[in-house]
């Protein structure tokens, strides 16, 4: 495990990148782990060399999860990337969506499902206009017909993740982030998120070590969770907030990436799977015969997840293209070289 000394030079070396990122030339800032913003209100991006790894899950996550998850993470092959990609340092911040709402008037929001806490204070709790729901609902499940990024059930801040979207509304935001940068913005897809998560790791978790240390990298259901599943955590996190956490609250990856595991689930551009039987090898996306999707996948994890979910391999729950939660944000990507899968003609 790295020490306190060699976290501190890893930031200091990401600090120095995301200012050079703003004085090198474009070919100089488009260079590996260089960052880049697009405009003022725009995402930070991390640029990511091309390389190879193996996704899905190995003899060691079999090892930490049930065999019901792991099913979905099989077979483990060895996928390409053979292009440069940029993908956003953090999830998309309150802020960050609002300067889009601002600028184009885009009206969001609606029926949004929240998962509400079990402990404390606040249990049961929430803001919004509860809707009518099926009797056999967990009762820290309840769907609210006027959720909003602004008002995903509770009051956030600025630069919390923005959740309570869903895919058709991220897909406007990327809309408009493509317009004003003059660059094609996406969501990752499955494979490019994995091979960002990692960041050159094999083990399960992307620090190298186990559930105790699970805590000082990403938010989920640890012992001062106000969730019941808190009861299998190995470690307590600071902070333990009741829901999202601000981005960048917990330590990065080795690529300088944050919430990469937990805080919320996160969209991506491929259909949903039961499994990588047939899957693409070369960091494409997944689609079905028509070229659409009925659901997507989404990677992560969120704030009520056991610490097993939140390995590198882990796959989440699909959702559709109007679904919104308060578990559910996104962060974006952008290839870099024409030989992506985005941009071959």
């Amino acid at each position: 495990m790295p020490g306190k000394g060699t976290y501190v030079l890893q930031r200091f070396a990401f600090a120095i990148a995301a200012a050079l990122a703003f004085t090198l030339s474009p070919a100089q800032a488009e260079a590996p782990l260089s960052s880049f913003k697009d405009c003022d209100s725009c995402p930070e991006m991390v640029v990511l060399p091309p390389g190879k790894f193996l996704m899905g899950a190995s003899k060691e996550d079999r090892k930490l999860a049930d065999a019901y998850a792991i099913q979905s993470e099989l077979p483990q092959h060895e996928v390409t990337i053979g292009y440069r990609f940029a993908i956003g340092r953090h999830e998309v911040t309150v802020a960050e969506f609002a300067a889009y709402v601002a600028e184009t008037g885009a009206k969001t929001g609606g029926e949004c499902q929240l998962r509400l806490p079990e402990f404390g204070p606040h249990t049961g709790k929430f803001i919004g206009t509860a809707k009518p729901g099926p009797t056999d609902y967990p009762p820290a499940l309840v769907t609210i017909g006027d959720g909003d990024f602004r008002s995903p059930g509770a009051k956030v801040s600025d630069q919390q993740p923005a959740t309570c979207l869903s895919h058709r509304e991220a897909l406007g935001y990327l809309d408009w982030l493509s317009k004003k940068s003059g660059k094609s913005y996406r969501l990752p897809t499955e494979a490019e998120w994995e091979y960002a998560a990692r960041a050159g790791s094999t083990t399960p978790f992307y620090f190298g070590g186990g559930l105790k240390e699970l805590c000082r990298y990403g938010n989920f259901a640890d012992r001062k969770s106000v969730y019941n599943a808190k009861i299998v955590a190995k470690c307590a996190e600071n902070p333990s907030p009741e829901g999202t956490a601000p981005v960048g609250s917990y330590q990065p990856n080795d690529w300088g990436l944050y919430d990469m595991i937990g805080n919320a689930f996160e969209l991506t551009e491929d259909c949903a799977s039961d499994n990588y039987q047939g899957a693409p090898n070369d960091g494409s996306p997944r689609r079905g015969s028509d070229g659409a999707c009925e659901t997507f996948a989404t990677r992560s994890f969120f704030f009520d997840s056991i610490g097993t979910s939140l390995r590198s391999a882990a796959r989440c729950t699909a959702v559709g293209l109007d679904d919104r939660s308060n578990g559910l944000s996104f962060r974006v990507a952008v290839s870099l070289d024409e030989n992506a899968w985005d941009r071959k003609k």
